[in-house]
């Protein structure tokens, strides 16, 4: 708890208290929004959506996605501890239920479930799935260059150029993020 308050009044428990609620809120205002979108589609029409996005100030394409997420999971199917963000994720998953009990179990975040996700669509070995997920293309080339040039001449590690030190800086973080999610499913080589 910080020792010195700001110009805001309230404790600390007061504004966290507050955070908490505005974030819920917005999370909830996804599900209302979508739950609306379901209803003008029943009574007026899909073609009623954009008019309905206009008057209420929000695009066409969100208003179509919270319906779809609406659509895909029943009031009763959602997880009140998992945002709006991981029911969509999952929307079109047969085996939706069972992720998303999954997440809530082990608590991850989007971007974890996002991982856990990408992991299991790709039919490769779980060494590459981890580097394909935390680097593009292009980046994967050049570490594999960088690092089989290392391996044939180990003095060129003396030698790194400063882009050489901004990819060892950008594994070294990632790793460290990844291992920080994840520890549990990872065994870190030393």
């Amino acid at each position: 708890m910080p020792k010195q308050q700001s110009k805001m009044e309230g404790s600390w428990e007061e504004l966290v208290s507050a955070g908490v609620t505005a974030k819920e809120m917005s999370d909830n205002s996804a599900w209302v929004i979508g739950d609306l979108a379901v209803k003008v589609s029943q009574l007026y029409g899909s073609d009623a959506l954009e008019k309905f996005a206009t008057d209420i100030n929000v695009s066409k394409a969100t208003i179509k996605r919270y319906r779809s997420v609406s659509m895909a999971w029943k009031p009763s199917d959602r997880i009140g501890a998992l945002s709006h963000r991981h029911h969509m994720l999952l929307t079109s998953r047969e085996d939706k239920k069972e992720w998303l009990e999954r997440a809530a179990d082990e608590s991850w975040s989007v971007e974890n479930l996002r991982i856990h996700l990408k992991k299991l669509s790709m039919d490769i070995p779980e060494t590459v799935k981890v580097g394909s997920i935390l680097f593009r293309r292009d980046e994967w080339e050049h570490i594999l260059k960088w690092f089989a040039l290392c391996i044939d001449n180990p003095d060129l590690f003396k030698k790194m150029d400063k882009m050489d030190n901004e990819i060892v800086t950008k594994i070294k973080n990632k790793v460290t993020k990844l291992i920080e999610m994840e520890k549990s499913d990872y065994e870190v080589v030393k």
